[in-house]
């Protein structure tokens, strides 16, 4: 599909339950004012990207409905909450969450991202609000494919060529990559980056970068993040409230250089590594990981990584694309800055 073309979060009405023969499940409704034959293309597209996907850390796609009066709708499974929810009702950032159950959630996380990349699909909006979660055991499910698209074969490490702004400007600006910002060639590291700005927003309470807002204009920040001078782990000490072992991952996964972020495989092994020593050193009745893996078995011990901190040079992305922005970095920071405040979940 055209990742450019996807369908606008105002094209959508909010998800409904819905109530089967089966149970209920969750439907994602399309404005019928809206809607064109491109539209209705894209919805089926994104339907059909859906219903190839089945891991235990993805969002269950059950199909495309519709209605006499020719209203249309995505049936998925239905869960409790989003991640931006549950950060949102959280009174503060506290260490002892990362125990339970914000290491499990980014562990899920980290897994159902492997898969997406491990089957070509790159997912472009990866942020809190696109993550789902199952009680009581806060299971993570990676959601929402209206962004996403199939990776093209024959390029190095799964990177697309961007043809179009609207192509490669998809995705929440707060968690875009600087590469996407400059319109080079991107690819999976990309989605490692937003995963980066994931860890920001639940160690300190809010969107990454948006700290920075105090002192840089949007278009100075946008500028900043383009150039590399600026990531969202930049200037969070104080704010932030984690681990250093998941510190020094979101470092490495805000790296402004391509190949220096590590593959959601090795953050899966990571953060699995991080769960046991905690666990360990907490004793047998530490929350983290006391709920069983959402996967049937962790990653081997040869994909897992240090942490403290680690150096993903050789075997992340080989490949990467310009170190500076071009010349039409301006004009494009112009055309979608004003998008900044209005997605910022």
């Amino acid at each position: 599909m055209d990742p450019g073309a996807a369908l606008s979060r105002a094209t959508w009405e909010t998800a409904v339950a819905h109530h089967t023969g089966a149970g209920e499940v969750a439907c994602k409704l399309l404005r019928k004012r809206n809607i064109n034959s491109r539209d209705m293309q894209l919805l089926v597209e994104e339907c059909e990207l859906g219903l190839r996907l089945r891991h235990p850390n993805v969002l269950l796609m059950i199909g495309l409905t519709s209605d006499r009066a020719m209203n249309h709708g995505i049936l998925t499974e239905l869960l409790d909450l989003s991640l931006a929810e549950l950060i949102e009702r959280r009174s503060a950032p506290a260490a002892s969450t990362w125990d339970f159950p914000f290491a499990s959630i980014s562990l899920d996380i980290s897994r159902g991202m492997d898969y997406l990349h491990e089957h070509g699909v790159l997912h472009r909006d990866l942020k809190p609000g696109n993550v789902l979660l199952k009680r009581p055991q806060m299971t993570a499910k990676v959601a929402d494919f209206g962004s996403s698209r199939d990776v093209l074969p024959g390029g190095p490490a799964g990177l697309t060529e961007a043809t179009a702004m609207t192509m490669t400007m998809a995705g929440t600006p707060l968690y875009m990559a600087p590469e996407v910002m400059r319109q080079d060639r991107y690819g999976k590291p990309a989605d490692v980056w937003s995963f980066g700005g994931v860890l920001v927003h639940i160690a300190t309470g809010q969107p990454p970068l948006s700290h920075l807002l105090a002192a840089l204009t949007p278009v100075a920040l946008m500028h900043g993040v383009a150039e590399g001078d600026c990531s969202p782990t930049t200037g969070i000490d104080e704010l932030a409230t984690w681990p250093d072992e998941i510190r020094h991952l979101a470092e490495a996964c805000c790296s402004p250089r391509q190949h220096l972020r590590p593959t959601f495989a090795q953050i899966a092994g990571a953060l699995a590594e991080v769960s046991a020593r905690r666990r360990s050193s907490q004793g047998p009745c530490a929350r983290l990981g006391s709920r069983q893996s959402t996967v049937g078995s962790d990653l081997s011990r040869s994909e897992q990584v240090d942490v403290a901190p680690p150096s993903y040079a050789e075997t992340g992305s080989s490949a990467e694309g310009s170190a500076r922005p071009s010349g039409r970095l301006s004009e494009m920071v112009g055309k979608f800055v004003g998008n900044l405040f209005s997605s910022r979940v």
